[in-house]
């Protein structure tokens, strides 16, 4: 076999970073999530094709949960809080460098600013740019309106958030800095409560601000970020979550996602409803003061119920519906583009019912999701998508490739490896095979030679009594073996179309599991409940050597005394380069050749031995033995002491 044949021969178990925490955790989830909170946002803008103004009084029965929908940009920011922050949390507290930081902000710019240029501008052509100077327009453009008093709500209606967001993702980096520069590698306790004091400083800024009154400085400093960073905080706690020593921080975390308690219920509950009739209430006419001190009551108790909703998220198993996740994935066209189509209704009269009623309100809701979605989809298909696997592929100044990043987006893993499946799944599993053909040769016969070889290799025999972790299972192919030999196996893949093929093509198979992985964690998997865990040719595909060691120390959690693992992977750089001329990319395009070859999920990286080494020992590992070091194919073993 090739270098590049090998490498096929199976399917990436793992997905990349954006899901664990208590729990696990679950992208697909959150971006269920932003999909929720971006049409709760457009439902609540409705009301001006109403006839309403902003603040919403509560005049109506159903005032209170129409305020309540303006709520989602909250839950935008703890999402953030976690999807951002987690990167340089782990690399932080795992002690490795941390993200670049010039490739970080090019991908948060490039997946911000292009489509945020293109809704301003039609709005300006619509709408003109009353109470901005033509010399204060470029303020906006980059989304600096934030830092000018008296400019945040200026101009375009949403932009406010999207400041806010920008400079969130500066200050994650610099902090992480600071950090770095002030601890080493710090305690998570440590920025555990450090994050906790800045939601209470966070809070204690919004107060005093409140106390400046309505003027341009009192209404500058509430909209800033250091009054804003409270709504942050919960997802910034739970992406050190997994970080933390067993006490009573880290079981207060992993029970705030857990829903079936009735104290997460309560809480939750209560934190949104609370929160919910504060804002409702705030605009009664009690006067300015009243009214800030209201709305900004409201945002802990909206921190705290948005941050159990996105703990619930992680820990949950992925369950979203394939349209809800298209929702997330334009989540941000439609938070964008709404306002564009609502103010061309309004100006071109096409409003259906100007009228001040439930009824409209709800055709009114109706009629600019139809608008909206479409066109939302139409942006991440043609524009927001494009230009994100630019900027994640665009060569560094070291010459790293796209595929020598780490990837950042688990969805992505398991869209790849689905499309596999569905293109040729066995060849995708070992393409010594023809492509595309029908026939199976030696593909499941070889499988017990392939076992032998492995695990003789490293002096380890599986016995009828273990309970067996597969780690990449694909379709099945040395699942069979295990099945054969142990009392149980739980086949782990992060493909759910390679685990279907696996149903069909190992019908009754006793004693297997098939079990979709978050492609990260085995969370799926209690402490201590496995006997031996099995991987080869597989996390030769993680896309980031972090995910590999991740694994290694979830396995330090998994493992029985006594128990061992036997893993491959690569510590050989020059093979996880792009490969493949125009030929090869003519024949993909033609259908008569694979695709996906450049692809990160099919390229990997690599580990060290030393970071391996590093790993095991802090998961309570030993390495009894390494064969192969400086190669694709190194052999690893690892066992938990009995």
């Amino acid at each position: 076999m090739s270098a590049s044949a090998l490498a096929a021969s199976g399917p990436s178990a793992v997905a990349p970073p954006a899901t664990v925490a208590a729990g696990g955790r679950r992208v697909g989830n959150l971006d269920a999530l932003r999909a929720l909170a971006a049409l709760a946002v457009l439902a609540a803008h409705a009301y001006f094709l109403g006839g309403r103004g902003i603040p919403v009084k509560a005049e109506h029965p159903y005032d209170v949960a129409l305020s309540f929908l303006t709520s989602g940009v909250w839950l935008f920011f703890a999402l953030s809080g976690y999807v951002i922050a987690r990167p340089f949390t782990d690399r932080l507290l795992d002690g490795r460098p941390l993200p670049a930081t010039g490739p970080y902000l090019r991908r948060r710019a490039a997946r911000i600013l292009p489509l945020y240029w293109l809704t301003v501008t039609a709005y300006v052509l619509l709408e003109g740019h009353p109470g901005v100077a033509v010399w204060q327009l470029p303020v906006h453009y980059l989304l600096l309106n934030n830092l000018e008093p008296g400019q945040q709500l200026n101009l375009y209606s949403v932009a406010w958030t999207l400041t806010l967001e920008m400079l969130f993702y500066v200050t994650v980096p610099l902090l992480a800095h600071l950090a770095r520069r002030r601890w080493g590698t710090p305690a998570a306790a440590t920025l555990a409560r450090a994050i906790a004091l800045s939601w209470l400083a966070s809070i204690a800024f919004t107060a005093f601000a409140d106390l400046q009154g309505d003027g341009t400085g009192g209404l500058w400093a509430r909209g800033w970020l250091p009054a804003m960073w409270q709504m942050f905080c919960p997802g910034l706690l739970l992406a050190l979550a997994p970080h933390l020593s067993p006490g009573r921080l880290r079981s207060r975390l992993a029970a705030a996602g857990e829903t079936g308690r009735a104290g997460w219920w309560v809480l939750c509950g209560g934190s949104l409803a609370g929160a919910a009739l504060l804002s409702a209430a705030a605009p009664l006419g009690h006067g300015i003061d009243v009214y800030q001190l209201l709305v900004d009551a409201s945002r802990p108790l909206f921190a705290i119920g948005y941050g159990l909703i996105v703990a619930a998220a992680i820990a949950a198993r992925p369950r979203c519906h394939r349209g809800l996740l298209a929702l997330g994935a334009a989540s941000y066209g439609i938070y964008l583009l709404h306002p564009v189509l609502a103010a061309a209704l309004v100006k071109l009269s096409l409003v259906p019912l100007a009228r001040d009623t439930l009824a409209a309100f709800i055709v009114h809701v109706v009629l600019l999701a139809a608008l909206t979605v479409p066109l939302a989809l139409l942006s991440w298909r043609w524009l927001e998508s494009p230009l994100i696997g630019w900027a994640r592929g665009r060569p560094g100044r070291d010459g790293g490739s796209r595929a020598e990043r780490p990837a950042e987006d688990p969805d992505e893993m398991r869209a790849f490896w689905n499309a596999r499946a569905r293109e040729d799944a066995l060849f995708f599993v070992d393409n010594r095979r023809a492509y595309r053909s029908d026939a199976e040769g030696t593909f499941w016969s070889e499988a017990p030679a392939l076992i032998d070889h492995f695990l003789g290799g490293l002096g380890v025999a599986l016995s009828a009594e273990d309970d067996v972790l597969e780690i990449g299972c694909g379709v099945g192919r040395m699942t069979r073996v295990l099945a054969e030999r142990a009392r149980s196996v739980v086949a782990l893949d992060v493909s759910d179309r390679m685990l279907d093929r696996a149903r069909e093509l190992n019908p009754g198979l006793r004693g297997v599991r098939w079990t979709l992985g978050d492609g990260r964690t085995l969370e799926v998997c209690p402490p201590a409940s496995v006997d031996a865990c099995v991987s080869t040719v597989v996390l030769q595909h993680v896309p980031d050597a972090a995910i590999t060691l991740g694994y290694v120390r979830e396995l330090g959690r998994v493992l029985r005394p006594g128990g061992w693992a036997a893993l491959q992977v690569s510590t050989d750089p020059a093979v996880h380069r792009p490969r493949g001329g125009l030929r090869h990319r003519l024949a993909a395009l033609a259908g008569r050749g694979p695709r996906g070859q450049r692809h990160r999920a099919w390229l990997g990286a690599p580990v060290t031995v030393a970071a391996l080494e590093r790993t095991a020992a802090g998961a309570g590992l030993d390495v009894e033995r390494v064969w192969g070091a400086g190669t694709q194919y190194c052999q690893v073993l690892l066992r938990r002491p009995g």
